[in-house]
C-alpha cells in the first residue's frame, strides 16, 4: 500500500517541483530498483512509478535505459520494458531496435512460461510502437508454441498473447504457413469444452483481421 500510496503521491506534486528535486527522486528511484528485491506484485506497482517518472522526463530518463542495458535478458529487464516502451518516443523506438527485439526473443525462447509470456508482450508492445514490423519472423516461430500453451493461461495472459497475434496480422506480417498452424490452434481452444466460454473465443477474436467469419458448427462441435 504504501508503494502505491507513494504514486500517487508523486503523481499530484510531480508538476508543481524544481528539477533539481526532480532529479533527486529519479536518482532514489534508481537506487531502490537497483539495489532492493521486492515480490513481483510490489516490483510491478513500483514500476508503475518508474513509468510515471519516464513518460514526464524530456531527456528520456537516460540512466533508466543505461541500467536496463546493464541488466539485459532479466525479468527485471523485461518488467521495466514493458512498462515504459508505450511511453517511449517515436524517434527512441526506432533507435533501439537491436535491444528490445533481442531482448523479447530471448524471453520469448526461454523455458519459463511466465518469461514467455513477458517476452511477448514486450514484443508486442514494441512493434505497436514501431508502427510497421520491424522483422519478426523468429518472434513469430517462437510465438507458435506459446500460443499452443495460452489454454493454460488466466484471462489476461490469454488476451496478451493473442492481442500480440491480431496486431502482426494487422501489419501483414505472419506468413501463411505459419497463420495455417496458428488458425489450427485457435480453433483447437475454441473447440475445447472444458475451458471457460470467455477464453475459449480470444484466439478467434484475435484472429478477426483475416477472417470475418466461422462457422459456429465447426466451433461448437
Amino acid at each position: 500500500y504504501s508503494v502505491i500510496y507513494a504514486r500517487k503521491v508523486l503523481k499530484s506534486f510531480w508538476k508543481h517541483l524544481e528539477e533539481p528535486i526532480r532529479a533527486e527522486i529519479q536518482q532514489m528511484a534508481m537506487q531502490i530498483i537497483s539495489n532492493h528485491t521486492f515480490s513481483e506484485e510490489i516490483t510491478d506497482n513500483f514500476l508503475d512509478i518508474i513509468k510515471y517518472i519516464y513518460s514526464h522526463d524530456e531527456t528520456d530518463w537516460p540512466d533508466l535505459i543505461s541500467f536496463m542495458q546493464s541488466i539485459n535478458g532479466t525479468f527485471l529487464c523485461l518488467m521495466i520494458a514493458n512498462k515504459i516502451i508505450p511511453k517511449m518516443k517515436v524517434d527512441f523506438i526506432l533507435e533501439s531496435k537491436d535491444f528490445f527485439m533481442p531482448l523479447s526473443l530471448s524471453a520469448m525462447t526461454n523455458p519459463d512460461l511466465k518469461t514467455q509470456v513477458l517476452g511477448v508482450l514486450v514484443f508486442h508492445k514494441y512493434i505497436v510502437k514501431y508502427l510497421e514490423d520491424p522483422g519478426s519472423e523468429n518472434h513469430i516461430l517462437a510465438l507458435i508454441p506459446i500460443l499452443s500453451n495460452s489454454y493454460q493461461f488466466d484471462t489476461k495472459n490469454m488476451v496478451g498473447v493473442w492481442g500480440c497475434v491480431n496486431d502482426l496480422l494487422i501489419y501483414d506480417s505472419i506468413p501463411a504457413d505459419s497463420f495455417a498452424q496458428i488458425v489450427n490452434i485457435a480453433f483447437s481452444i475454441a473447440q475445447n469444452k472444458e475451458l471457460e466460454p470467455k477464453n475459449r473465443y480470444i484466439p478467434l477474436e484475435a484472429l478477426n483481421p483475416k477472417i470475418e467469419s466461422f462457422s459456429e458448427e465447426m466451433i461448437m462441435n
